[in-house]
Order: C-alpha cells, then sequence, then structure tokens
C-alpha cells in the first residue's frame, strides 16, 4: 500500500504537500481491506508535527513533541474500524498537551482514510496552539483543572514506591461511557501506565481507560503529586479524549462528568481544552 501525496479534506480543498512523495516511501504494503497502524503512522505522526503550541500569547516558548506515540490502538467496532497514534507535548519535564490522530475508513472505503484530530490540554495554564495546515482552529480558553485526591499520606521517597501508589490510585478510579442511544459501556484501566514524569514541583503518572473493544483510550487519568507550601498534595485530572458523555467514580462515587450540553458537544468542552475534528481525505492504494 501507498500513501498517496494527494489528500482533500471535508469541503472538497486538496493539498499537495511537499512530503508526499516521503510518506509514501516510509508506508509498508498492505493488502485487503485492514489498514494497519503500522501503514497510517507516517501521517498521523505529520499531522501532529504540524502543531506549534505556544505556552504564551506572544509565541515566544513552544511545547516540546514526543514525535513517538505514547500508545497506539484501535477500535473495530467504530466507524467500520479505527486505527490511532497518541502523541504528547512536553513543557520541559512535564506534559502539557496530550492528542490522538486516528483514520477510518470513509464511506467504508478503506482506499479513503479520512483523518481526526482529537486534543486535550494538560497544562494548568492556557496554551497556543497553532496549526496552518489543518482544516480547523484549536483555541483552548483556559487551562485544565486538577482535583484534590483525599488521600492524606505522605508521599513515598523513593521512584519505586511512588509509582506502585501512583498505580494503586489508579486502581481506585472506575469509568463509562454513554453513547448517543443511551447504551452504557463499561472502561478498563490499561494495565501498566503511558508515562511517568518527575520534577522539583511535581511527579506523576498518565493512565488511559480504554473501550471495551480494541483499544481506544476514551478516557486518560493524570494522577500526580504536586508541591504546596512545602508540602505535597495528591491530585488528579481528568481528560476526556471521546464523542461520548463520560463518567468518573472512585469509591462508589461519581467524581467527574462530561455530561452532553450546548457548550459540551462532541466536538469540544466548556472551554475547549477538549477538541476534535475530521481533517484531510487520504487516498491509499490498497492491493488485493
Amino acid at each position: 500500500m501507498q500513501a498517496s501525496p494527494r489528500r482533500t479534506n471535508c469541503c472538497g480543498m486538496v493539498w499537495i504537500p511537499a512530503l508526499g512523495l516521503a510518506m509514501a516511501a516510509g508506508v509498508p504494503p498492505v493488502s485487503g481491506q485492514t489498514i494497519s497502524a503500522e501503514a497510517m503512522f507516517p501521517i498521523h505522526q505529520e499531522a501532529a508535527k504540524d502543531y506549534k503550541i505556544y505556552t504564551t500569547e506572544r509565541r515566544d516558548e513552544t511545547l516540546q513533541l514526543n514525535e513517538q506515540p505514547l500508545f497506539v490502538w484501535t477500535n473495530p467496532r467504530r466507524a467500520r474500524g479505527q486505527v490511532g497514534h497518541l502523541f504528547v507535548w512536553m513543557d520541559g519535564k512535564y506534559p502539557a498537551v496530550v492528542g490522538t490522530f486516528f483514520s477510518f475508513p470513509w464511506q467504508g472505503n478503506p482506499a479513503q482514510q479520512r483523518l481526526v484530530h482529537e486534543l486535550h490540554a494538560l497544562a494548568e495554564s492556557q496554551i497556543f496552539p497553532v496549526n496552518d495546515n489543518a482544516v480547523q482552529k484549536w483555541a483552548p480558553k483556559a487551562g485544565t483543572d486538577f482535583f484534590p485526591l483525599p488521600v492524606l499520606e505522605d508521599v513515598p521517597e523513593t521512584a519505586s514506591r511512588r509509582l506502585l501508589r501512583l498505580r494503586q490510585l489508579a486502581r481506585s478510579f472506575g469509568a463509562h461511557t454513554v453513547d448517543r442511544d443511551g447504551n452504557r459501556w463499561d472502561l478498563r484501566l490499561l494495565g501498566k501506565e503511558l508515562m511517568t514524569y518527575d520534577g522539583p514541583e511535581r511527579m506523576g503518572a498518565m493512565f488511559a481507560m480504554l473501550g471495551d473493544v480494541g483499544a481506544d483510550p476514551e478516557l486518560l487519568l493524570l494522577i500526580e503529586a504536586k508541591r504546596h507550601d512545602g508540602d505535597w498534595q495528591w491530585r488528579f485530572a481528568p481528560i476526556r479524549m471521546t464523542d461520548q458523555e463520560i463518567f468518573l467514580n472512585s469509591g462508589g462515587q461519581e467524581v467527574w462528568a462530561s455530561v452532553r450540553s450546548e457548550t459540551n458537544t462532541i466536538f469540544y468542552n466548556d472551554d475547549h481544552t477538549y477538541f476534535r475534528f475530521q481533517d484531510a481525505l487520504h487516498q491509499l492504494s490498497v492491493t488485493p
């Protein structure tokens, strides 16, 4: 299979990207009707690299993209098969933005893959993304909220004990989604954290809660300890990565939810820290 340099957006516009031939050369052959995540990786990676994300409106400091994905996933149940890659942008030692770029067969045709951007800010301060190639502009209006964990014990001194405690805290959460037809889908915690981070003011890990089929991360969970007035305090941030309604619980109590409203839609949340849209249509060549 080869990725054609021709791609069209939802409005019928056509781009001829300068690196189209290089992308084509890096795509392995695929036969039959299945498009693999490996085959789509060059396209997804380039979509991530198109973003320049600034920490201030003056655009004097940028976040650093990790060009290798944190996670590779599939969801055979939705849109006749989705494949995706999850990337993170770092602000020094700390994760500041996460984005999953995934594709699905447009109108059921595996040779035409529609690209979707799904992004979420992780930083507490507002960020300022720029992407001149995307069909829509992501413009968060605020930073991401963290919530205190009712955990009173001290943060362990050693890195190994800290990681063990973070995993224990992650297992105390449960989550489910509700689709547009009112069906409930329980999520499951991925057994291993996606990443850890450790700096002078914060230390923590990112966990993923997956859908019922495949390995689609519907919810990410940051659990961390932050230094406050000389002491460490446990806290968490739920990171929506789905167009469905989602509910998070701990200890049998609901602790967070994302419920549909006029300002919390399938495409974005109230402050646009979450943003999702369909972008380019990539024409592929699939061998029999």
